[in-house]
């Protein structure tokens, strides 16, 4: 991580603490690409209702 410019998170409710104890520990890249588009195009408004 030492050369990287930017590093996102996706906050997850029930996530893993900072105790490490419970909680997702990761999401699938597939997954998490979904939802990155997801919001990306709820943001852009481009989902017709």
């Amino acid at each position: 991580m030492d050369k990287c410019e930017i590093v996102a998170g996706i906050p997850m409710p029930g996530g893993e603490n900072q105790l490490k104890t419970g909680g997702v520990r990761s999401l699938n890249l597939s997954v998490a690409s979904g939802i990155v588009c997801y919001s990306a195009c709820l943001q852009l408004n481009l989902l017709s209702k």
